[in-house]
């Protein structure tokens, strides 16, 4: 069972509880991280609102940018990355590495990960150092992002590769 967004607990609250107050819902949509606007008009009676319009628009945030980034694993022509998601912002997020080479400054892949950041980058050259950018994307635009260095694994020589057959 999913958690329910920021927009539905607001509402759940709102609906089911007569005396819900401005701060409540303050604080429940400050805790989402969303940007709100509340409009509340109602009489105000010990501190609890009682015949309460209310009105708000919630309009999501930039996403924050992908925590706990690490390389998982290398090959010699493969890096592994792992990332745990950062807050979304209230919105429906992608994630994006873009992997360029320190060694002659070629941009070398560009991937997008639609449920987490965790990447798989395969077809590098071996023994080769890397830069990776990781960040997020929402409809509200593009997080922080986050730089992670690293190589791939010398690869085999195309001697050590093959059998000798002595005769």
């Amino acid at each position: 069972m999913q958690n329910p967004s920021g927009r539905d607990q607001a509402s759940r609250l709102i609906h089911s509880s007569p005396d819900v107050t401005k701060a409540h819902i303050e604080e429940l949509l400050r805790v989402k991280y969303l940007e709100t606007q509340i409009a509340l008009l109602g009489k105000v009676w010990d501190g609890n609102l009682c015949d309460i319009i209310i009105y708000f628009r919630l309009t999501g945030r930039v996403p924050e940018e992908p925590k706990n980034c690490q390389v998982t694993n290398r090959t010699s022509d493969c890096i592994y990355l792992g990332c745990e998601s950062g807050e979304d912002g209230g919105l429906q997020q992608i994630f994006q590495i873009e992997v360029m080479s320190t060694d002659s400054d070629k941009f070398l892949a560009n991937l997008t990960a639609r449920n987490s950041p965790n990447f798989i980058v395969c077809s590098l050259p071996p023994k080769e150092s890397f830069i990776l950018v990781v960040y997020a994307i929402n409809s509200k635009g593009r997080s922080k992002q986050v730089t992670i260095h690293t190589s791939t694994l010398p690869g085999q020589s195309k001697e050590k590769g093959k059998k000798k057959v002595i005769l």
